[in-house]
């Protein structure tokens, strides 16, 4: 019997063992990132307050510089904040415009979130995220939590959906973009205008080398992401803003497959939008020439953010409400 007892006792001894390896397992991780995100909080060193995502302060800065006049705030990762020409738009339609595209490596939950944020009744907002957003970097997060509070998400996210996202894919492309001695000239906060475009580089310049694009994979993935979307534009349609999902250019060398997908994802939006909130292009009208990207299959440059900005002007007057005056 002792020896049953004992047998006992060393099992319970080894669960709580295993119990205490596996709940630090979880803790330090998360504590690192906590304390490494209040350190970025309370330095925000000149380095990262330069980077391409200190942007971010800046787009805020002017949604709350316009809240109380009736804007149009463009959402979305880098495909908004090289695609679009905010003071075309502004001069055509007649509102004050506000670029808040910056980075798809976001996430989707964010991304999204921002619209919440700074939305206000009588806004236009255009949805215009990638066709892909999967798990977000943990690294981007952090530095735009400590950037932007206001946008944070950690709230929604589990501890362990917090551990979980993707530490380690992009490292080297975000380090990049918060470094001024190893970023290229251009990925800095200072390669954004005062509306929070990308300012375009020479019109005939282009770096692009078709890679594809990845697409939503999947059924499952593809509801879950339809799904975020549909649930944001029926929130912000509850507090008087106006919604609409514009789709973002992609290359013509694209395989047509993409197409497809495309139009797919497009078809899984009709279904669950509501009925006021027009999807904006169709794949067929969002398919460009190579030579009207910049360095990435996102990133338009000069040439074809003017093409894609007259064409976006265009369907804004005709599927949203009168917006001029």
């Amino acid at each position: 019997m002792k020896q049953i007892g004992g047998a006992r006792a060393g099992g319970r001894h080894q669960i709580i063992v295993r119990s205490a390896v596996l709940l630090a397992a979880l803790l330090v991780p998360a504590l690192a990132a906590f304390a490494m995100n209040e350190a970025l909080s309370s330095t925000l060193s000149p380095r990262i307050r330069r980077g391409f995502l200190a942007a971010a302060i800046d787009k805020r800065a002017r949604a709350q510089n316009t809240v109380g006049r009736a804007r149009i705030l463009v959402v979305g990762g880098s495909s908004a904040a090289f695609g679009v020409d905010s003071k075309m738009i502004e001069q055509t339609v007649g509102r004050p415009v506000v670029n808040l595209g910056l980075h798809g490596a976001a996430g989707a939950l964010y991304i999204l979130n921002v619209a919440m944020v700074e939305a206000r009744p009588n806004d236009v907002v255009v949805l215009q995220l990638e066709y892909s957003v999967g798990s977000p970097s943990f690294q981007v997060l952090s530095y735009l939590d400590a950037l932007v509070p206001q946008w944070s998400t950690k709230g929604e996210l589990s501890l362990l959906d917090q551990i979980r996202l993707d530490q380690i894919s992009g490292r080297i492309a975000f380090e990049r973009l918060v470094s001024t001695e190893s970023a290229p000239a251009r990925y800095r906060r200072s390669m954004f205008d005062d509306r929070g475009d990308v300012i375009p580089r020479d019109p005939n310049l282009t770096s692009f080398r078709s890679l594809g694009i990845p697409l939503l994979g999947g059924r499952a993935p593809l509801q879950r992401y339809v799904g975020r979307i549909c649930r944001t534009a029926s929130r912000l349609e509850e507090r008087g803003v106006e919604v609409v999902v514009s789709l973002p250019p992609f290359p013509r060398s694209q395989p047509n497959s993409d197409r497809k997908a495309i139009g797919r994802y497009v078809r899984s939006l009709e279904q669950c939008l509501p009925s006021a909130v027009p999807v904006l292009h169709s794949a067929s009208s969002v398919t460009y020439a190579d030579q009207f990207f910049d360095d990435t299959a996102y990133h338009l440059n000069a040439r074809g953010r003017e093409l894609f900005s007259r064409a976006l002007v265009a369907e804004l007057m005709r599927q949203t409400d009168p917006v001029v005056g």
